[in-house]
């Protein structure tokens, strides 16, 4: 069996079982995607589910909107798949946008980490390529996590939709104090924000949603649904039940409001305002402010401890500011890695060219060594000619010497061996035995010189140089024989 699985960031990632895709029962092609969330830490996978319109496989994801949504289930975790919750992520995929549920029974603590990572696997899969803006919305106690995890989340948060806020319940912060209620959470959103209430909550009566609606921020314009004779669960009846026409009143704001988000004016939302216009904003003395901001300082401070980062405290695009950070950081290391070339090449080509000079100056050590050689091989075997013949021998390079012996006429030529390589050319009228004689004492006189053979020296005798030899002994014969005679007259 195969699965699509992909990365989210270290040691974090998801993927889709196989056969993990359903279509949901009359929603024209809306289909609910399960998908398994790997998170460290965890000892098995979140669960998650996907509700992604039908043309998420257009070419150009044209049918895909460049909003999404996160919606997360309250205290019971059952109702992450209830009926309200699929209910209202049908209608949503309908109209265009993708939507991401979770599954956590978690503590809340815990929970804040679920909700916060079922966005980032959302915004990384490949069914939210298109999306660019999210919309963080939860029922109950899901609504108090959206309000937390809202500030510093990573993506666009461009609005908030909270079901059944749960107002007056005391809130748990991680580092310990317990804050008396969770209207804090509220003060901070600078973002848009849909509140639907039953008109039977008692954990957040409408009255005291205005009161607080009135101390958040103008950029928030918070609107306020309320559905008739539904508790804080939206249901109605004896005993108590989700009834369709409960069901609507909650979906059809929710899809109005994001659709407005969507259009980038708020403003154009047909949905009453919590504050009607003209109502000023509450006035708090001076101790309620204090009292005020030292509760967000908890709120920031829980912020950093909970994940080890300076909380963005706003709803800027992170994601973008990322994108341009990690731009200039590529661009900064392909510059250092461009330069590391550079510099690894020059010094390659300083070795190479210390190498070239430095057998370049070996090899012409070498050659000098071996023409002194020669140089002295060639006068050492002149000299040992001479001592034993009487020979005047000349050095002549060794072009020259070729020349001469191809231009000398009628001259006996011989090669002259230095350890068995020859060494030179003599040219004359010399017998072999003189010639072997020559070659024996050569090589003699060269090796006790401690001469290497080689070199281009050649040992040359010019053509006619043994002529006064031949006179001198026709002299001695002529002589002897005139001696002779002369002995036999007497």
């Amino acid at each position: 069996m195969v699965r699509f699985h992909w990365h989210v960031e270290d040691g974090f990632g998801a993927y889709t079982p196989p056969q993990a895709s359903k279509e949901a029962p009359g929603s024209s092609g809306v289909r609910h995607v399960s998908v398994q969330v790997e998170i460290p830490g965890e000892s098995s996978p979140m669960q998650a589910l996907f509700t992604i319109p039908a043309g998420y496989l257009h070419p150009e994801g044209g049918k895909v909107k460049d909003v999404g949504i996160v919606l997360g289930h309250g205290e019971n975790a059952e109702e992450w798949d209830g009926q309200l919750l699929s209910e209202v992520a049908v209608t949503l995929a309908k109209a265009g946008y993708i939507v991401v549920r979770y599954n956590s029974a978690a503590k809340e603590l815990r929970r804040q980490r679920m909700f916060e990572k079922a966005l980032d696997v959302c915004a990384t899969s490949p069914y939210a390529r298109c999306v660019q803006r999210w919309v963080l919305a939860g029922t109950g106690h899901g609504a108090r996590l959206a309000a937390i995890v809202g500030p510093r989340a990573r993506g666009h948060v461009c609005g908030y939709v909270f079901l059944s806020y749960p107002l007056t319940d005391s809130l748990q912060t991680a580092k310990g104090p317990v804050l008396p209620d969770s209207s804090i959470l509220l003060l901070r959103i600078p973002a848009p924000v849909l509140f639907i209430h039953g008109g039977k909550d008692l954990s957040a009566p409408a009255s005291q949603v205005r009161t607080v609606a009135a101390q958040m921020k103008p950029s928030a314009e918070p609107r306020l649904v309320e559905v008739p004779d539904a508790n804080g669960s939206f249901q109605t009846g004896e005993p108590p039940a989700l009834q369709p026409e409960s069901i609507a009143a909650v979906a059809q704001p929710v899809l109005e409001f994001v659709n407005a988000l969507h259009s980038g004016s708020v403003s154009s939302c047909k949905l009453p305002l919590a504050n009607p216009p003209g109502q000023g904003a509450v006035q708090l003395s001076e101790s309620a402010a204090a009292g005020i901001a030292a509760q967000i300082a908890i709120l920031d401070e829980d912020d950093t401890l909970i994940y080890e980062v300076e909380p963005l405290g706003s709803v800027a695009d992170a994601a973008a500011v990322n994108g341009q950070q990690q731009a200039v950081a590529a661009q900064q290391l392909l510059q250092q890695h461009a330069q590391m070339q550079l510099q690894q090449a020059l010094a390659a080509q300083q070795q190479l060219a210390a190498v070239v000079a430095s057998k370049a100056g070996l090899h012409l050590q070498q050659a000098a060594a071996q023409r002194a050689a020669a140089a002295a091989g060639s006068a050492a075997a002149a000299g040992a000619l001479q001592q034993s013949f009487g020979i005047q021998l000349s050095k002549l390079p060794g072009a020259a010497a070729a020349a001469a012996g191809g231009q000398s006429a009628g001259a006996v030529v011989a090669p002259v061996m230095l350890s068995g390589v020859p060494a030179g050319i003599l040219t004359g009228g010399l017998t072999p035995q003189m010639l072997a004689a020559a070659q024996a004492m050569a090589a003699a006189a060269a090796a006790k010189q401690g001469i290497r053979p080689g070199g281009g020296t050649q040992l040359v005798m010019p053509a006619g140089a043994g002529a006064p030899v031949a006179q001198q002994q026709q002299q001695q014969q002529q002589q002897q024989q005139q001696q002779q005679e002369a002995d036999e007259g007497q």
